[in-house]
């Protein structure tokens, strides 16, 4: 996004009508008569009918700030055209202190057909402070173009409730070239209409055992999407289950991707792959395991960033169809995906609210795991390397249900990334490295899932699995369970592996079998 410094040639040309970047304070009315809705005292009118406040206009994208029509209130709103990454920027040279405010309000629409791809950014200087997918925060879960719809963004969720601000964009976020976008009534609302934020009350009693189990991966194989069944990708087949689930594991995680699942974005989802996993999901569940439907697919779709490029209503939409499909099961469990990296820990965030709140909107009470950003290791839980740490952040996900954990990774290699797994750092380097995100847990009162961890059979890796899942076992109250990476029907002799070799189970079985909850 071009900042002001780099905006102001590009204007030289430009009309007061649609001042693509703004020579000063373009449509602003000093008269200052509101066509709002009646505003809560403290609230400060960033548009309406008008810049407004100290607010001028130094957008670039191609835009009006007096439309006529369609408008949510009054007789202008502001129109835009988000393409090729263009957008509105309302700057106020005086900044604004974002903790006398809860959060930003303003009405959207889009012309037709809709669905266009925005962000919001909030800014300081050339400094994006946060940025987040406009979808997330409207109800539908993607821009309307038959209605106005209400977008809040809550600076506490957003980590921004003490930031200092001067300038705020709306901007595209697809890198195409989309319909009109229509935006009415920004409003600052005051903090002082927001109620005292209080500490979560303590998760309900788990209403399940503790959980052990293995990851039978296969179905998200490939790197053809959506690729031949049975040859570039496999489920696992229902004597794995028996074999399993005989030895006294009671969980089972499912991986498969989403590409294949739902092949479109907004579409049904594939009827020969939804049989394909429900075969797995009712044997298993039938058999009284638990299964954990995991899309191992990073926080993407074919490739693209949810939430940066792949619309959060897609993602919401993926799993209002999986949630409602499943939601009588109760001993599904829903992963809401594998893995995230190498985006912002906040459009992380984002994206996830609103997979919860499709979920829940289904009437689905399921248990939902909910990963962590930068590859989801426990280790780095704290860590701020690959953005705001997850035990900041994370801090935001709102669940109406109530029911959910975090699911994190821990690999005991060097580097944690699982791709050494026949070098274990230390017989105790699983405990180390679970121990600062397990105190995470211990001061905020929450709950995890260990999704995936594994190593090779050699002594001091057999003893970093039992340290591990010991440390694990010794802390009930905050952990639900694990499971390990991996087993499935095409993994062969590989070094961690816990596919039985010609029948006989490998090493590390017999550490997992003895730290069963």
């Amino acid at each position: 996004m071009p900042t002001r410094a780099t905006c102001v040639p590009v204007c030289l040309a430009a009309v007061l009508a649609t001042a693509a970047c703004g020579t000063g304070p373009v449509g602003l009315d000093d008269a200052g008569v509101s066509a709002a809705a009646t505003l809560a005292p403290g609230s400060t009118v960033v548009y309406d009918d008008a810049l407004r406040n100290g607010f001028v206009d130094w957008s670039w994208a191609t835009h009006s700030l007096t439309a006529s029509r369609p408008t949510h209130s009054g007789r202008r709103a502001v129109s835009f055209s988000p393409s090729a990454w263009a957008g509105v920027f309302f700057e106020n040279a005086a900044t604004v202190d974002l903790s006398r405010y809860a959060g930003l309000d303003l009405w959207i629409r889009g012309a037709s057909p809709g669905r266009q791809q925005l962000r919001l950014l909030l800014q300081r200087g050339s400094t994006v402070l946060a940025s987040v997918d406009v979808g997330s925060a409207l109800a539908a879960g993607y821009v309307r173009s038959d209605a106005w719809q209400l977008g809040h963004f809550d600076f506490a969720a957003l980590g921004v409730a003490a930031a200092i601000i001067d300038g705020i964009v709306v901007q595209d976020a697809s890198g195409l070239t989309q319909a009109n976008v229509y935006l009415d009534d920004v409003v600052l609302t005051p903090a002082a209409d927001v109620p005292p934020v209080t500490p979560p009350p303590p998760p309900p009693p788990m209403a399940m055992p503790r959980l052990g189990g293995v990851d039978l991966a296969g179905a998200d194989f490939g790197n053809q999407v959506p690729g031949t069944y049975g040859v570039n990708y496999i489920y696992p087949t229902t004597a794995e289950v028996d074999h399993f689930v005989g030895l006294g594991m009671n969980v089972i995680r499912l991986p498969f991707l989403w590409e294949r699942l739902q092949r479109s974005q907004y579409a049904a989802l594939d009827a020969t792959e939804l049989a394909r996993l429900d075969a797995v999901v009712s044997y298993a569940t039938g058999k009284g395991a638990y299964v954990i439907v995991d899309p191992h697919n990073y926080a993407r779709y074919f490739g693209v960033v949810i939430g940066a490029g792949v619309p959060v209503g897609a993602y919401t939409d993926f799993w209002s169809r999986l949630a409602a499909h499943f939601a009588q099961n109760p001993r599904v469990i829903f992963g809401l995906m594998n893995e995230p990296h190498d985006m912002s820990t906040e459009v992380w965030l984002s994206d996830a609210n609103a997979a919860i709140a499709a979920i829940r909107a289904t009437g689905a009470p399921n248990l939902i795991t909910v990963p962590g950003n930068g590859w989801d290791g426990a280790h780095s839980w704290l860590q701020n390397w690959y953005g705001t740490p997850n035990a900041t952040a994370m801090l935001g996900v709102k669940d109406p249900g109530n029911n959910f954990v975090f699911e994190v990774h821990q690999y005991l290699d060097a580097d944690s990334s699982g791709g050494d797994m026949a070098n274990c750092v230390s017989s105790t380097i699983g405990s180390q490295r679970l121990a600062d995100f397990d105190s995470w847990l211990a001061q905020h009162g929450l709950r995890a899932f260990l999704g995936e961890f594994g190593a090779g059979s050699g002594s001091t890796c057999l003893a970093a699995l039992d340290d591990l899942l010991g440390f694990i076992k010794a802390r009930p109250d905050r952990w639900l369970g694990w499971t390990y990476w991996a087993a499935g029907p095409w993994w062969g002799t590989s070094v961690s592996a816990i596919e039985p070799v010609n029948g006989v189970d490998v090493p590390q079985t017999a550490v997992l079998l003895r730290n069963l909850p």
